[in-house]
């Protein structure tokens, strides 16, 4: 992992948590600088455990796989800061437009994978046109080929998923209501649920 770069913003704190002022963050920030450390104390890691049980969305702060995973590659991806800037913004527009706020859990897992999926067959594109146009040799060429229909069915195989898990979410439950009649006759009553 020491390849891994791992980020804490404290902006995300005041998004992840409303119960939190300035100065409650600055010392949120420290615990997790020296959790952080090389080898940090058993009293640190205490610390940071404590304040995660007491704030439970803090965790997202400190370790979100998916973000890390996410950052590191944006980083690795492109070099200047412009262009990171840019793609941070595509990947929350991506989320946006998916309506990442109002998933259930499950979703948002699903989102973040296919945020990560899409990256994958965006930089296998670039890398594959970038060595066509110096006339790399047919070996190279044939891998990045491999890597793109690769990344490809990983990103397609996210999107389908998620709108299987959509779809599935979306059913309405059907009712049967069973009513006894006057003489001992049955009357079955079915449909589905309907809120107004």
């Amino acid at each position: 992992m020491d390849n891994i770069l791992v980020t804490v913003d404290g902006k995300r704190i005041s998004h992840q948590s409303t119960e939190l002022d300035k100065s409650k963050i600055n010392e949120f920030l420290e615990i997790v600088k020296q959790a952080y450390k090389k080898k940090p104390s058993q009293k640190d890691l205490d610390e940071l455990r404590k304040w995660i049980n007491n704030y439970p969305e803090l965790w997202k702060v400190v370790f979100d796989t998916a973000h890390v995973i996410e950052e590191n590659f944006i980083k690795n991806m492109v070099g200047d800061k412009a262009s990171i800037i840019a793609m941070r913004k595509n990947a929350e527009e991506i989320r946006s437009e998916m309506n990442y706020s109002n998933a259930s859990i499950m979703e948002k897992m699903l989102i973040d994978n296919l945020v990560i999926s899409w990256f994958g067959v965006q930089y296998c594109n670039y890398q594959l046109i970038a060595r066509m146009k110096c006339e790399e040799k047919i070996v190279i060429l044939e891998f990045w080929e491999r890597r793109l229909s690769m990344s490809q069915r990983r990103y397609l195989h996210a999107c389908e998923t998620l709108e299987k898990v959509r779809h599935l979410m979306s059913r309405k439950p059907a009712v049967q209501v069973n009513i006894a009649a006057q003489g001992g006759q049955q009357v079955n009553v079915a449909g589905d649920v309907v809120k107004k």
